[in-house]
């Protein structure tokens, strides 16, 4: 079960420095002192969390916005946005939380 709902509100954590790269993105999280590359479709996901996002939104956009079967890319989108969870470079705030 995913660590957030389709409601709930995904939005960058502050303490991270990015910058783009020859295919991709490099972030630092500044907390942590950890690096990560993003290949493109990550880069765009990560572009997407710009401004806070419900998840299930967000995932909708990529199901219409890239080909291929929708049911993977929900599998494959939810597994990188816990990732990105786990790691601390997003958070995710349910509506009970505002």
């Amino acid at each position: 079960m995913p660590a957030f709902s389709p409601d709930s509100k995904l939005r960058r954590t502050p303490n991270l420095l990015s910058t783009e790269v020859e295919g991709g993105l490099m972030m630092m999280n500044v907390d942590r002192g950890e690096y990560y590359g993003l290949n493109p479709v990550a880069q765009d996901i990560w572009n997407r969390l710009e401004q806070p996002v419900a998840a299930g939104l967000l995932i909708e956009q990529l199901v219409s916005g890239y080909d291929g079967d929708a049911q993977a890319i929900t599998r494959e989108a939810t597994a990188f946005l816990e990732q990105l969870l786990e790691c601390g470079i997003i958070m995710a705030e349910t509506p009970a939380d505002h």
